[in-house]
């Protein structure tokens, strides 16, 4: 028996799949000490993670750029604000002078600063948790010396349903339309980053799910309706058959609306 999962139309289209969950997580960070001589270098270490970042964020807004557009590629400018943001970089650079290590300085403001802006009552300055998460990520990930590359690994042809509680601005650039069709996560908005590109990079999704990685085990058969905002859950025959048949006439349609365009 299916089921229907609901959320928020965000990205319009339909697709037939296999469900992918993916725990897209800030790493955990374990408290380091370090002696009073270390300071200094721990400083140069946060500033040259922080760098790095930077020049990564750079070359994705470029990518975005190509790919999506100037508008969507702005998206990046608001990363690029966090990083050089002084008020961040002096409380973490305070913390490690207070004989913190640089990973878990950056590590404990930001988890302030996420925790600040989602409880903020302007829905704008709550959406700006999934860049902060971005950066979150993307830093730590560079002073624990972790891979930074595309988490999402799915065989080419799958179709996939990526399935996810959020996702950052870049991983959604990042994704491998070979294999992730649609997009579907717990949180979000149709104004969110993640609906944004998605729209633009014409991948169909559905946010503001709220439990579905929860409720799934991943593997799945669903069909994702990002007109509807739904996800159906293990389809009857009936259901695919009529999502198929919905996809082929969008086709025709989308066909028919660019030999007119050309005429």
């Amino acid at each position: 028996m299916d089921s229907v999962l609901r959320g928020i139309p965000a990205s319009p289209g339909i697709v037939v799949g296999p469900v992918h969950l993916l725990k897209w997580e800030v790493p955990e960070v374990r408290q380091r000490l370090v002696g009073d001589d270390e300071i200094d270098s721990e400083i140069a270490r946060l500033r040259d993670a922080l760098e790095q970042a930077r020049v990564r964020l750079h070359h994705l807004r470029g990518r975005a750029e190509v790919q999506a557009g100037e508008e969507e590629a702005a998206i990046f400018d608001v990363q690029l604000t966090i990083l050089d943001d002084t008020e961040l970089v002096s409380r973490a650079e305070s913390l490690i002078r207070q004989n913190l290590g640089a990973e878990k300085a950056f590590d404990i403001v930001l988890l302030e600063w996420r925790q600040h802006f989602a409880r903020h009552t302007a829905p704008m300055l709550r959406e700006k948790v999934s860049d902060l998460t971005d950066v979150h990520i993307r830093v730590l990930s560079i002073l624990l010396g972790l891979a930074d590359h595309d988490p999402v690994d799915v065989p080419k042809g799958s179709n996939a349903i990526l399935v996810t509680n959020d996702l950052t601005p870049s991983l959604t650039l990042q994704l491998d339309r070979e294999c992730i069709a649609a997009i579907a996560t717990d949180a979000g908005t149709a104004t969110a980053h993640v609906a944004i590109l998605a729209r633009s990079l014409g991948i169909p999704a559905v946010v503001g799910l709220r439990n579905a990685v929860a409720y799934l085990k991943g593997g799945e058969q669903a069909i994702l309706d990002g007109n509807e905002g739904t996800l159906i859950v293990a389809p009857s025959e009936g259901d695919v058959a009529a999502a198929h048949a919905r996809i082929e006439h969008e086709a025709g349609r989308a066909d028919e609306i660019r030999a007119l365009a050309l005429s």
